[in-house]
Formats: structure tokens, sequence, C-alpha cells
């Protein structure tokens, strides 16, 4: 029997949907007032005192978080747990070939899409010119690991769609940290300089433990406070890093365009049920957010293979 719009789905969500913190919201932006002034008044600041900045400032962040995780650790009741209403999806129906919540698990097919650029990075690192797509071929690593990571988000969230349970979300979650971390260490490359990052390759490593981490801490302990940091710690530095620190691709903007899809990804993904009723039942929030999610890789693909590159003293290996 078919369900009508919002039939069996939970009243209320309220705190089901990892909404972003409202702390790191307004960080992010007050770093963007902040980046634009001290790129505009300091430009002969020395990058080291920009890059101290920056550490101290992901430093207090990361701290902040490992305070509310021990917190938790010792206290149940401070723990950011995962509701169990978060599974009641809007859309249930099964209306095609017998696939259960057949919408959100068949929306997943853009993310394989994916695999595509990635297998292209593995074997050619060119751009549609022809010309090398990167500064150093290192770089292409990263790429490879967001791209790759992106394709298995396919597999890992029609696989929790299918039968949602906090025991298959770990599938889904699991590839998107390397998604996440990815992302960050890129944009520390292409703004602190390739040297740096090149020369502290490990610190990519350290990213996806962290990343894979939080989500098995969650899986455990049924607290999601790192998980949380490990998903929005990227949005709100990006403001500073692409305001603060100057470029060394062109084509930049496409990375807050790529954000910007992301974040429409989590207002329809948090506006699950309304959408849902207000499309009359035709699609819901939440598989709109996975279009979203897939348009925002699909950005920064076009954006990585048509940029070109500028040569600035960051850019030195």
């Amino acid at each position: 029997m078919n369900q009508q719009p919002g039939e069996g789905w939970a009243t209320k969500q309220g705190a089901d949907n990892l909404t972003p913190p409202k702390t790191p919201l307004l960080i992010s932006l007050a770093l963007s007032s902040v980046g634009y002034f001290w790129r505009q008044a300091i430009r002969d600041v020395q990058d080291q005192l920009k890059i101290t900045v920056l550490a101290i400032a992901i430093l207090g962040y990361v701290t902040h978080t490992i305070i509310d995780t021990v917190k938790g650790f010792h206290n149940i009741g401070l723990r950011k747990s995962q509701p169990k209403s978060y599974h009641n999806f809007a859309d249930n129906r099964c209306w095609c070939c017998s696939i259960p919540n057949s919408s959100d698990v068949l929306s997943n097919i853009p993310f394989i899409i994916a695999l595509y650029p990635a297998w292209k990075l593995y074997h050619y690192e060119i751009d549609l010119a022809g010309e090398p797509i990167f500064h150093d071929s290192r770089e292409s690593i990263a790429w490879f690991v967001c791209f790759f990571g992106t394709g298995l988000v396919s597999l890992g969230s029609a696989y929790y769609h299918w039968r949602p349970t906090n025991s298959r979300l770990v599938w889904d979650r699991l590839p998107m940290t390397m998604s996440f971390m990815s992302i960050q260490y890129i944009l520390l490359t292409e703004t602190l300089g390739v040297e740096i990052m090149m020369s502290n390759s490990w610190l990519l490593w350290g990213l996806l433990v962290s990343g894979f981490g939080s989500v098995v801490y969650w899986a455990i302990f049924d607290d999601l406070t790192l998980y949380k940091t490990v998903q929005f710690l990227p949005q709100m530095l990006c403001p500073l890093l692409l305001i603060g620190f100057e470029p060394i691709y062109t084509m930049r903007g496409f990375y807050v365009v790529g954000l910007g899809f992301y974040a429409l990804a989590k207002v329809t993904e948090n506006n699950d049920k309304r959408i849902y009723i207000l499309t009359k039942g035709v699609i819901s929030g939440h598989t709109i957010k996975h279009f979203c999610a897939a348009l925002a890789l699909y950005t920064f693909y076009f954006q990585m293979m048509n940029r070109i590159k500028i040569l600035t003293p960051q850019t030195k290996i």
C-alpha cells in the first residue's frame, strides 16, 4: 500500500539529524570577516604568522571537542547520542524492483560516478588540455581519496537506507569521512603551500585515521561529538583558508560553490518531512540531499579539470 506524505514518520526530528553546531557556524561567519581584512590589510605579514594563527584556531576547537568527548566518556548524560528516530525517514515507499525505501536507496547512484575521476587520477593526472593538473603529482593522492571515498558512499549509503539501523549507518559514515578529511587536506595544501604539505604528507593519513576513529568511537560509545567535528571543521575553516591566503590555482571560488551545495544538502536533510509534504509525496528532503551532495563533488571535479596553475612562493616543491 502506498504511503501518504508524512504517514508513519516521526512527528519531531529535532536533534535527529546532524545539524551544524551553532558555535562552529558563528566562528565560520566571524572567520569570513576576519579573513577578508586579514588578507587586505596585512598582506606584508609573513605567511608563517598566518599559519600560526590558523594552527591556534584549529587547536582551540579540537581541544574543545576533546574536552567534550572526555566529559561524555565519563558521564553518559553528556554524550551527543544518535536518536533512534533518526532512521525514520519521510519517504519509505517501495516503488522500484521491490527495493525498500526506493528513493533514498537509488538516489545514491550519482555518488558512484565519482569513481570515474578517481580512476582517471590514478591513471593520468592531466587536465582537459592534456597538461598536468597539479603543481606536484603527489597532490593527486588526496583527490583520489576524496573521489574514491565518495564512490564508496554510494554503496555504504544504499546499504544503510535498505534497512536503516545504527549498525548499518557505520558503513555509510566511514567512507564519508574519507571525503571530509581529504577535502580538508586539499584546502590546506592549496592555501598553506605545496612545499609545506607535501613535506608533511603524513597529515593526510592522520586526518583519515581521525575520521575513521570518530565513526568507530560513535559506534562503540554512541557519542557523535568527534564525528560532528570531522564533518563540520572543513566548512568552518573554509572561509579563512580561501580568503586569508593567496590562491595557487584559478577558479578557487568553485570550492565555495561546492560547499554551498553541501550546505544545501544539510538544509534539505533537516527538512526531510516538510519537503516531502510540500511536494505532495513526490520527493523527500533526504533524497534531495543525496543529489545536492553529489553536485558538490561534481563541482570540485569541474574546477580541478579546468583551473590553471598560479606560480607563487607557496608552489615551490
